[in-house]
């Protein structure tokens, strides 16, 4: 199973928000389920960005308490376009098209730059509903 690190509030946007695109500069031709970590840093000024892509973004609070340096969810990536037309899109951007995003309890780990394995040890954290999803 594939994780990817990104930063708070995308993360979070991912999983409660309904984003379902994820901008990277690179394309990816992973398919299937994939971890979503939470950066160990969040974006500066996140509300505001937030608020780019939908009217009424959580509170600056609440968006400064979300959990950062874990496992956060799950999602399934199901393909990789340039065209999307999702709201969260950005221009000029590989758009990365996830579904079915679901939260789990967070698991502490270091995260890693571009798609990366979590270890076993990390692996045996998760709920077993999300350790089955390898086996498909």
């Amino acid at each position: 199973m594939k994780a990817l690190t990104i930063r708070q509030p995308w993360a979070h946007a991912i999983l409660h928000l309904g984003k379902d695109v994820e901008n990277r500069v690179w394309r990816t031709h992973y398919r299937g389920p994939l971890l979503i970590h939470a950066a160990a840093r969040r974006e500066l000024h996140s509300r505001e960005m937030l608020s780019e892509y939908m009217s009424g973004p959580p509170s600056a609070e609440s968006l400064s308490n979300l959990p950062i340096g874990c496992i956060i969810g799950v999602a399934e990536i199901i393909d990789c376009v340039k065209n999307s037309k999702s709201r969260w899109a950005d221009r000029g951007a590989w758009h990365w098209l996830v579904q079915n995003a679901r939260p789990i309890r967070p698991v502490h780990c270091t995260g890693r730059l571009g798609l990366w394995a979590p270890s076993a040890a990390v692996m045996k954290k998760l709920p077993a509903w999300v350790r089955n999803l390898n086996q498909r």
